[in-house]
């Protein structure tokens, strides 16, 4: 019963720091996000010396506050639009561009084109554009990804966040469902033998 208890403690005390360790990272994405819709639109519409507007393509990875960022972004759409910053997205869904990422692994042209399209039109209003989705971090052919975006200002933003940090935030999405959920050492063991 008494390592019972201490399990349960330190399992406790575990999550209460992670909570605040989450708190922490949620003020930042909000912090972040925040210096996107002001910070972006007093740049001007095209930054000194600058000859196109710049494109930023926010590349997540998952398990970052992707999706909350791209919510967001998506739901203040139209207040990014009026500071001077444009997400061309048809809808205001956070989830746009994942659709993007996959057609360019796939090829798929006529997709590729649209997207291509809506970029283009906020770039001959001279807007800067901002992109987002964890899904261009995992691309098989990311000689795709720099073809889309060479002919751009392009501007690729990344977070990483502390390893096992992330390792306990994927395994807990990955079992958060799960009646029967796999034991964290059992699921980095599992980890470690994929690659």
């Amino acid at each position: 019963c008494n390592l019972y208890t201490t399990a349960r403690n330190s399992e406790l005390v575990y999550w209460h720091g992670n909570v605040l360790l989450m708190a922490l990272v949620i003020i930042s994405l909000i912090k972040a996000v925040l210096w996107i819709v002001i910070g972006l639109g007093h740049l001007g519409i095209v930054v000194r010396g600058e000859k196109e507007p710049r494109v930023y393509v926010h590349i997540g990875p998952s398990k970052t506050g992707t999706t909350y960022i791209q919510d967001l972004l998506g739901r203040i759409k139209d207040k990014l639009l009026a500071n001077g910053v444009c997400w061309p997205a048809d809808d205001h869904k956070g989830t746009y561009f994942h659709n993007l990422a996959n057609a360019l692994d796939t090829k798929d042209k006529k997709l590729i084109a649209h997207y291509r399209a809506n970029i283009d039109a906020c770039i001959s209003k001279k807007l800067t554009v901002i992109i987002s989705s964890e899904h261009f971090h995992f691309m098989k052919d990311f000689n795709a990804f720099y073809e889309f975006f060479k002919s751009y200002n392009t501007y690729i933003i990344a977070y990483h966040r502390e390893v096992s940090s992330w390792f306990y935030s994927a395994y807990t999405q990955q079992n958060k469902i799960k009646v029967d959920p796999e034991p964290f050492g059992e699921y980095m063991l599992h980890l470690a033998n994929t690659g």
